[in-house]
């Protein structure tokens, strides 16, 4: 939930990897294979998938990363074989592969700083999980900036629930946030004015909110949460919040409140932390949350690769119109995108 945006529709709210940018191609060469990528983040356990190339200078995919907790991750695959584009980025979620078709690429993992209970804070961040040669590293350094943590429920369930799912929350968060640049951002001098982040856990009838650069998480909403769950599904609810959460952050906000939550649910759900299983008929396009999330990933699917990357980068003016931007990249309606949406889904 972004305080500036919707608050009411939380119960819905919460969602790493995606891929990298292009270049113009040159004249095809003789096939040369691409640079592989490394290996999972965060003590994950997964395997980083090799990125694929077919021309001399084309850059591999950067690696997979594993699941959200320790030895839950899969193998993940690289990106399609590229060219001298980017061949794009695998993920492996807890259960499965997602991502690109090239081979396979042992990945090593991150485990990060244990951040004890109370204030903590680091500048310097952990190594990038992101092998290979493709051109985001500068995106990468760009959006790893500093993060103060501070769990003040620690005696709660909740409290106690969310510092066993994740231990390394300061290296977890900036995992995210180069996640999240990687889906909304094509190079440093697109991203958003970000230096820090802060992440505050504490009693709260709210779920989640962002205001600037500062999380706040509900430890009442970690323990209703948790009831009943495994470990599994309350790791991979956890990361979720906070790429949801850390969307706020580095999203440009223009457009209405409902599309801010749209985006950061579309973000999370490309990130691995939604499935389609959550997708379903009804609704309209100007709602939030996985409602507009799904449908913005879907056209993204069906009329333009770039078109999340692009609506991100159309929020950013002050008088974006929603409708116009979609009328513009389909050459229809928004009303008859919706409809075709709607008609699609099984």
């Amino acid at each position: 939930m972004n305080r500036m945006g919707l608050p009411g529709l939380a119960a819905a709210a919460f969602s790493i990897l995606v891929f990298a940018g292009c270049e113009n191609a040159p004249t095809p060469q003789p096939v040369t294979p691409g640079s592989g990528g490394s290996g999972g983040v965060i003590g994950s356990g997964g395997r980083g998938g090799s990125g694929g190339g077919e021309q001399p200078g084309a850059r591999g995919g950067s690696g997979g990363n594993g699941g959200p907790s320790a030895g839950a991750g899969g193998a993940g695959s690289g990106g399609a074989s590229g060219g001298p584009t980017d061949a794009g980025s695998g993920m492996a979620d807890a259960g499965g592969v997602q991502g690109g078709n090239s081979g396979r690429g042992d990945g090593g993992t991150i485990p990060g700083p244990r951040v004890d209970p109370g204030a903590s804070e680091t500048g310097n961040p952990p190594p990038i999980a992101d092998g290979g040669t493709v051109p985001s590293a500068d995106l990468d350094q760009r959006c790893t900036v500093p993060i103060t943590f501070r769990n003040n429920a620690m005696g709660t369930p909740g409290g106690m629930i969310f510092a066993a799912s994740i231990p390394d929350v300061v290296p977890a968060m900036q995992a995210h946030a180069r996640a999240i640049c990687k889906i909304l951002y094509r190079n440093v001098a697109e991203v958003k004015n970000v230096t820090r982040q802060g992440f505050t856990i504490e009693p709260s009838s709210d779920i989640a909110y962002a205001v600037g650069g500062n999380i706040t998480l509900s430890s009442d909403y970690v323990a209703s949460f948790s009831r009943g769950k495994n470990k599994a599904a309350i790791d991979a609810e956890m990361h979720g919040v906070l790429v949801h959460e850390g969307t706020h952050v580095w999203q440009y906000t223009n457009g209405g409140g409902a599309l801010v939550e749209a985006m950061a649910d579309y973000v999370r759900y490309k990130a691995g932390f939604y499935t389609l299983a959550r997708r379903g008929r009804g609704g309209n396009w100007d709602q939030p949350y996985t409602t507009g999330g799904f449908f913005i990933a879907w056209v993204e699917e069906k009329y333009d690769p770039d078109y999340g990357y692009k609506l991100n980068m159309g929020m950013k003016d002050r008088g974006f119109s929603y409708p116009a931007f979609v009328q513009k990249v389909t050459g229809k309606s928004i009303d008859a995108v919706w409809a075709e949406y709607q008609a699609a889904i099984r």
